[in-house]
């Protein structure tokens, strides 16, 4: 269920900002704000702001004029003329700004997310290290996803792609599917609100990134949120805006908070469920940014060595999830075995710089551990229903299924990939219970199984049985000892009662000669009539003496309601052992005869019992 977090966002930032500031703390942790602004420091704030964006407009204007160096040198030449701003510094993205009053601003022109020239390389050619190990093995706890698009407006083509993509592979691995968050619903509570980010096992951030104080000095990366400038926010965040823990950038005539790693990093703890963290903004390997997440607890992060084009970054991270997700592996992929499986650099032309998808944490890192369910069969029932349980990691030691926190006691079959186990009593009827295996106190994935009341049996006085591919086994005068093929039987419609859960039918018929019939069948049902417990049925035959084949059901019970009628179907070797041995010869013309050594079930078996 999507949370209400956006509608409740400013009633929990500001609370927790009168708290001050707690976490995954350190050096860098932000002040608390204390008493907050007064109305002078609010003003002046403002006018810087609002100086900030005329700035921008001029700048728009020289570009129409100019070209992109000629129009930045133009407005620089202008605005260190103003006595409110300290300095001023070309980056290539555009001009930074430290304001006198201590406030730091970006006038963004060109944000690179979008396309560019580029080559493929190698990382010998880049020189660059490819990623940041450390020892461990990590797997997210939590199954929720965000997806924080400060930006979608702009990214939407780029970040569809990855999101459709991950959508469709993370219910393999147990995950939900992205909760997403667009444009000026990623706030800047999103980013610094205590909690807020903490129940999740996957977190990207996609967005702007810009640095500071210039390209040639890196100290610190702002990612850029989707909350424009505004004075509640103002008040609520001004030390932090003037101690550079925030800032604030314009691009398109509308100036946002930014916010730079460290302060995130005192925000957030995440050591709990141990998120994978996306960082898909420009520079965000660079600012400490990685460094600041892994000690708040992510098990790794992604991110970028120098501006990224949206298109590659797209095409990396659809397939990371692709193959970090792909659960048909034995064993689950692990991060580093990703990004050695494939070029995660190119070489930008224009910027003349290499560029790389780094990743901080362990090389272990994986989405999914092979401890899971792949799915339970049926995905309904009642009390006692058999409910199949495929998946991998259980072990070969019984121990325990919960369906919600009622733990099952009737297990029939445990093995490490299949556990067929009845449905306990004591759920609600109509509600949806979460099926988990649990295992030296390590759960699975949860599945979801609905509740059903009891079958009723009023008015089911018919059966039909259908035993298909009923293997037999012959020798032969001459020393054939080949089986003859596999047959079938079909009872039609056979008229009886039910006794409690009984279903029995006689027949006191004698059949005509060279013709068998199916004289007598008993069907057990379960208590809750949802399974079936046992059956056996009586062949007589005018071409032999008589004999009776009787079926002891041990194997899957597939109970499905359909209108007027229940069906139950039992398949495999289990389903019966050796219906019957017999030693009845059979002489044919000729000398030859044939005896019947064996008639049972093999492996592709199946009893259908159908109930009108």
């Amino acid at each position: 269920m999507k949370r209400n977090y956006i509608s409740n966002a400013f009633l929990i930032m500001a609370t927790i900002t009168m708290l001050g500031f707690w976490g995954c703390s350190n050096s860098t942790d932000p002040p608390g704000n204390g008493g907050g602004p007064t109305e002078a420091q609010l003003q002046q704030l403002e006018d810087i702001q609002q100086t900030q964006l005329e700035y921008y407009g001029e700048l728009e204007n020289l570009l129409a004029e100019m070209d992109t160096v000629s129009a930045k040198d133009s407005i620089i030449t202008i605005m260190l003329t103003d006595a409110s701003i300290e300095w001023t510094s070309v980056t290539s993205q555009g001009i930074n700004i430290q304001w006198e009053a201590g406030f730091r601003g970006t006038l963004l022109l060109d944000p690179k997310r979008s396309s560019g020239d580029l080559s493929r390389g190698n990382a010998k050619n880049g020189n660059i290290t490819l990623n940041n190990t450390a020892t461990g093995s990590v797997c997210p706890k939590s199954k929720n996803t965000i997806f924080l698009a400060p930006f979608y407006t702009q990214f939407s083509y780029w970040d569809d792609q990855i999101i459709d993509a991950a959508n469709a592979v993370f219910a393999q691995a147990g995950y939900d599917n992205f909760e997403v968050y667009k444009n000026a619903e990623c706030v800047f509570g999103w980013f610094n609100t205590i909690g807020l980010l903490d129940d999740f096992g996957i977190i990207r951030i996609s967005s702007h990134g810009t640095t500071w104080p210039s390209d040639a000095d890196i100290q610190n990366v702002y990612l850029w949120t989707g909350e424009p400038v505004n004075r509640t926010t103002n008040r609520r965040i001004y030390d932090h805006l003037a101690d550079g823990f925030a800032h604030i950038g314009t691009i398109d005539s509308v100036t946002y908070y930014t916010i730079e790693g460290g302060f995130f990093a005192a925000a957030n703890d995440l050591a709990e469920n141990k998120p994978f963290v996306s960082l898909a903004f420009c520079y965000s390997a660079l600012g400490n940014w990685p460094a600041h997440i892994i000690n708040c607890g992510a098990s790794a992060v992604t991110a970028y060595s120098w501006s990224v084009f949206a298109t590659e970054e797209a095409d990396w991270m659809q397939d990371f999830f692709e193959q970090m997700c792909d659960t048909s592996r034995e064993e689950p992929l692990t991060i580093g075995e990703w990004d050695i499986s494939d070029d995660r650099l190119y070489y930008d032309s224009v910027e003349a710089h290499w560029v790389a998808l780094l990743y901080s944490g362990p090389d272990s890192m994986t989405l999914w551990e092979p401890f899971r369910i792949s799915s339970i069969d049926p995905t309904s029932g009642s009390e006692d229903t058999i409910v199949t349980i495929r998946g991998i990691g259980f072990g070969d030691t019984e121990v325990q299924v919960r369906f919600d926190a009622v733990v099952a006691t009737d297990i029939s079959v445990w093995t490490d990939t299949l556990i067929r186990v009845a449905v306990p009593a004591g759920l609600t009827e109509g509600e949806v219970a979460i099926v988990k295996v649990v295992v030296d106190g390590k759960e699975t994935n949860g599945v979801n199984f609905t509740v059903e009341s009891d079958i009723d049996l009023s008015g089911y006085d018919r059966v039909q049985i259908q035993i298909q591919y009923i293997s037999s086994s012959w020798a032969h005068s001459d020393g054939d000892t080949t089986g003859s093929p596999s047959r079938s039987i079909d009872t039609g419609s056979l008229y009886g009662s039910f006794s409690g859960h009984t279903f029995h039918h006689y027949l006191d018929t004698i059949p005509a000669v060279g013709q068998e019939l199916i004289t007598e069948v008993t069907v057990t049902l379960n208590s809750s009539a949802t399974a079936v417990s046992s059956f056996e049925y009586t062949l007589t035959g005018t071409n032999t003496d008589g004999y009776i084949n009787f079926f002891t059901v041990t194997g899957t019970v597939i109970p499905v309601l359909g209108a007027g009628y229940n069906f139950f179907r039992l398949e495999g070797m289990g389903v019966c052992g050796i219906i019957s041995n017999m030693e009845e010869r059979t002489d044919y013309p000729g000398g030859i005869w044939a005896e019947l050594i064996e008639y049972g079930c093999n492996e592709n078996s199946r009893i259908q019992i159908i109930f009108f």
